[in-house]
């Protein structure tokens, strides 16, 4: 029984079928600590703990962030619309990052 498997932007490698799927409308992930190690710790909406690195101490790193949490949102729960971000942080900071998913 062979699977068939894509790379997401992170290098992770991840089932070609969505894992579970996001219905339309609002979502949190949380940013939940920034580690000694430069990964920085996020939880998405089923619980699933992931860390990300990201280029610290730049004013981009959140937006770096961003880039890498919509990449999951569409990779491991299969969202293909559009995804908004409505809030999140000024800077790499534990915190909510809030997305519409139209």
């Amino acid at each position: 029984m062979s699977e068939q498997i894509k790379t997401s932007a992170t290098g992770t490698v991840m089932p070609a079928t969505p894992l579970t799927s996001l219905p339309a409308g609002k979502c949190q992930v949380t940013i939940d600590k920034l580690c000694e190690d430069g990964l920085v710790r996020v939880i998405y909406p089923d619980g699933l703990v992931k860390h990300h690195g990201v280029t610290t101490g730049l004013v981009s790193a959140i937006d770096e962030l961003a880039v890498k949490v919509v990449s999951v949102l569409r990779n491991r729960y299969g969202v293909r619309g559009d995804i908004n971000i409505i809030i999140r942080p000024a800077e790499l900071a534990p915190g909510v990052i809030e997305l519409e998913i139209v």
